[in-house]
């Protein structure tokens, strides 16, 4: 089941995307600022996705996005923005600061969870190829180590010939 940040002052929002997203089968924590957001992820960052409200007293969504994109252990993490108003300025500020989505509130569930969904997919195949990208660099590696060491063992073998060892001395 996927588990799902929340980041809205608005209790009512937070509460409509909780129980939309239980709808669906998905979990979710909510954080009430992007500073309680950021304590949580301190503590546990393994969501897998996170839903930011853009304007917020205190940091901005805007704000913390940038900063979990900034961040090396969190830069992974997806995230959808929320806004109430969503035109070319707030999708242009979203992409600036590695937002992969902005939804408008109010949001419908028609929209809301297609956009997970997709969201979701997509972290899942780009974890895939990075655990096959890494399982290739450890074949390749491996594949070289033992062939250096194959090369090592041969030497030693030759040059144990050279000065006359007996056959199987170390």
């Amino acid at each position: 089941m996927p588990d799902i940040l929340i980041v809205d002052d608005s209790i009512s929002v937070r509460k409509a995307l909780e129980i939309t997203l239980r709808n669906h089968q998905m979990g979710s924590r909510s954080a009430i600022s992007a500073e309680q957001a950021l304590d949580m992820l301190g503590e546990n960052a393994d969501y897998d996705l996170l839903m930011i409200d853009v304007i917020m007293p205190g940091m901005s969504g805007l704000d913390l996005c940038g900063q979990l994109k900034a961040d090396p252990k969190l830069a992974h993490l997806p995230v959808i923005l929320m806004s109430g108003n969503v035109d070319e300025d707030v999708k242009a500020q979203a992409r600036e600061v590695g937002a992969h989505n902005v939804l408008r509130k109010p949001f419908r569930s028609e929209e809301l969870i297609p956009m997970i969904e997709n969201i979701l997919a997509e972290a899942r195949a780009q974890a895939d190829a990075l655990v096959s990208e890494a399982r290739s660099t450890a074949d390749a590696t491996l594949a070289d180590a033992k062939q250096r060491a194959d090369a090592l063992l041969a030497d030693v073998a030759e040059t144990l010939a050279d000065i006359g060892a007996p056959e199987g001395t170390p």
